[in-house]
């Protein structure tokens, strides 16, 4: 946010992680799919996480979005802890990164 453009700074952690967080409503999941699909002209090989357990739609919205843009949606139905969630697609943007 500002008036300088600025490049986004990835760690040197595989896989750099970026979380948004925001009011229910103010286009978090229509960026995050913006965003991905962004990244990944860039050569980037993003991972969309549903975490949204409060919202089941929000939760669809994403896989339909990552369907359209062809990115990968990480989401488990049968859990309702958005940590365990996140910790688990984690573990799976590394297991896809180390078959590319």
């Amino acid at each position: 946010m500002g008036s300088e453009k600025a490049e986004i700074k990835f760690s040197d952690r595989i896989p750099s992680i970026i979380m948004l967080v925001g009011l229910q409503g103010s286009g978090k999941t229509t960026f995050s799919a913006k965003l991905a699909k962004y990244l990944k002209t860039k050569g980037r090989n993003p991972l969309l996480a549903a975490c949204d357990v409060y919202r089941p739609a929000a939760i669809e919205q994403l896989r339909i979005l990552g369907k359209q843009i062809n990115i990968p949606v990480y989401s488990d139905d049968n859990e309702k802890d958005p940590l365990k969630i996140s910790n688990a697609a984690i573990q799976y943007a590394k297991i896809m990164q180390e078959i590319h």
